[in-house]
């Protein structure tokens, strides 16, 4: 996502919505654990959310606002 999902204390933050190998198991702490290590801090995600396969458009593109409001509805609500 290019930008984070909307946050009361900071404004926004960092989210990652990620496909996993059949089988493989990646925790939130393992992918920040690796990210420390390529990104700055404030780039590392925050929240992860897990899902068996990435929605795509009918022309085969994530759209990224319509993912965050589908996985997140809570942040989203009004």
């Amino acid at each position: 996502m290019n930008s984070g999902l909307p946050d009361e204390t900071w404004g926004q933050v960092v989210t990652a919505v990620m496909v996993t190998r059949s089988g493989a198991t990646l925790t939130r702490a393992d992918l920040q654990e690796w990210a420390a290590d390529k990104m700055p801090p404030y780039q590392v995600p925050r929240v992860v959310k897990y899902v068996a396969e990435m929605p795509r458009n009918a022309m085969g593109k994530v759209n990224k606002k319509q993912l965050a409001e589908d996985m997140f509805p809570e942040r989203f609500a009004k």
